[in-house]
């Protein structure tokens, strides 16, 4: 499982891109 607020920093990071 990952943590909410790794989901949060992924998505964060596929946004910048």
């Amino acid at each position: 499982v990952i943590p909410l607020k790794n989901y949060i920093t992924w998505i964060s990071n596929k946004i910048n891109e």
